[in-house]
C-alpha cells in the first residue's frame, strides 16, 4: 500500500472518532460541508481525497479541532478520548494486517 493511502486511512480515521466524540452524524458532517453523506463515508474510509482548503477549513472548524492535528502534524488540541483512541488502534491494526498479508 502506498504511503499516501495509509495516511488518507488515519486521517479518515481521525475524522471519523473526532465526529462521533461531537455526536456528529455523517449526515450532520455532509451538512456542514455541503457535500453527500457518501462523500463522507468516502472520507471517513480513507478513499476520498483532494479537499480543497475551504473545505478542510470547514471541517476542522465543524470538528473542533486544527489541521494539524487532524492530519497527525502535532498533539490534539484536546486530549484523545478512550473512543478514538480505539478507533484509531483499530484503524492501525487493519493497515499492520493488511501489510503482513501482502507479504
Amino acid at each position: 500500500m502506498p504511503y499516501s493511502h495509509n495516511l488518507s486511512k488515519l486521517v479518515g480515521a481521525r475524522i471519523r472518532a473526532r465526529a462521533r466524540t461531537l455526536n456528529l452524524t455523517q449526515s450532520d458532517v455532509a451538512a456542514h460541508l455541503g457535500v453527500s453523506r457518501d462523500f463522507v463515508a468516502r472520507l471517513y474510509a480513507g478513499k476520498k481525497r483532494g479537499l480543497s482548503f475551504s473545505q478542510l477549513n470547514t471541517l476542522c472548524q465543524a470538528l473542533e479541532i486544527d489541521a494539524d492535528s487532524l492530519l497527525g502534524r502535532s498533539s490534539p488540541q484536546k486530549p484523545l478520548t478512550d473512543s478514538e483512541i480505539n478507533d484509531l488502534l483499530d484503524e492501525i491494526g487493519k493497515l499492520i494486517s493488511a501489510k503482513i498479508n501482502k507479504s
